[in-house]
């Protein structure tokens, strides 16, 4: 029986706990940690925080932004890219760590949703070098995926030839 495309796709990436994380790392989760947590807690039951690693050693933060309006919002992740811009950072992203507080029945690692994905990968494309990304749980447990064109191997990107480690050679 033929496999489906879904039992076919594959990408590399680590699991591992945060304690195992260079220290480096290590801090950037935390402040991760510090933004999700310094969320309106009036708002939702789930907040997310992220953080960014500039080739600078520069750390950048920020949560998600919610409203009484669902969808209406901003997710972290998109929010501390916002916030990279609006510092007029030149400064090119090596990782972004991603986390949550809140009570969910599965305490898995968080990943980005669709639109994050596309806005890190354009950013990873438009800055010509990786970024890492390490979602990750509030009980420790991460996952490391060493470019961001690994979770979004279809992308919708206007540009001609390779978009990134993912993309088919011709």
């Amino acid at each position: 029986m033929q496999k489906s495309i879904m039992e076919q796709f594959h990408f590399p990436y680590q699991q591992s706990l945060k304690s195992q994380l260079p220290e480096q790392i290590q801090a950037l989760v935390d402040a991760a940690e510090t933004a999700a947590a310094n969320t309106d807690p009036g708002r939702p039951k789930l907040t997310v925080g992220a953080a960014l690693l500039t080739e600078n050693e520069n750390v950048i933060t920020a949560s998600s932004q919610v409203n009484a309006i669902n969808p209406e919002g901003v997710c972290a992740e998109r929010a501390v890219l916002y916030a990279l811009n609006n510092h007029n950072e030149r400064e090119k992203i090596k990782s972004i760590a991603i986390t949550y507080v809140g009570k969910v029945s599965n305490e898995k690692p968080i990943a980005p949703c669709g639109a994050c994905r596309q806005a890190l990968l354009e950013t990873q494309i438009a800055q010509d070098s990786p970024i890492s990304i390490y979602m990750c749980s509030p009980d420790g447990r991460t996952i490391m995926i060493a470019d961001a064109g690994f979770l979004l191997p279809f992308a919708f990107i206007q540009q001609e030839g390779p978009v990134s480690a993912t993309a088919v050679e011709e």
